[in-house]
């Protein structure tokens, strides 16, 4: 189907590039959906959260092992597509699993705090605030930020606490709150 011309072969490293990254891609939403994932990915998943390893870096170790190992019976499977899957699927994985600004707030139990903020920009009139439930932490993020455009967000969300009884994590934007099962590392 290819020549072995330039071109032809960077259409293919290409073609295995995305091809990679639709499967990490599905890896992700699986992983949203709470539904479950393979059984290859939750090893992988449950080993490096157990050891507190990245993701990417321990699916790149064990990879690499594997690759080893079966090279020693049969390395006409391989080629740089195989070298290309056992590296990039676990990064993209762990990479599109962060939140960033609403994200961070979309990835916990519920958005009922930007309800209770901002009840403007809810424009579809939603009555599920539920979040993706991915950590039981609530954030707020560009604390600092935000109180320079409104100084009394601070107390806006003291009385959501006190009304809730959920503690509200505030970040700013030099900030980062990194969750690894039930560790929490809080990054200036």
């Amino acid at each position: 189907m290819f020549k072995n011309d330039s071109f032809s072969i960077f259409i293919r490293l290409c073609l295995s590039v995305v091809g990679t990254s639709i499967i990490a891609l599905g890896i992700v939403f699986f992983r949203l959906s709470s539904l479950g994932i393979d059984p290859a990915t939750a090893a992988d998943i449950g080993i490096s959260n157990t050891f507190n390893w990245y993701l990417g870096n321990y699916q790149l170790i064990f990879n690499v092992i594997l690759f080893l190992t079966i090279c020693i019976f049969d390395r006409s499977q391989f080629g740089i597509g195989t070298l290309i899957n056992m590296s990039l699927p676990g990064y993209i994985v762990g990479y599109l699993t962060f939140g960033l600004s609403a994200g961070s707030i979309i990835l916990g139990p519920s958005i009922a705090l930007m309800q209770y903020l901002y009840p403007e920009d809810n424009q579809f009139n939603d009555s599920n605030l539920d979040g993706l439930n991915l950590t039981d932490i609530h954030v707020y993020p560009h604390f600092k930020e935000m109180l320079t455009r409104d100084p009394t967000i601070k107390d806006k969300i003291n009385k959501y606490e006190n009304e809730t009884g959920i503690n509200i994590t505030r970040l700013n934007n030099d900030q980062a709150l990194a969750v690894n099962n039930d560790t929490q590392t809080f990054l200036d």
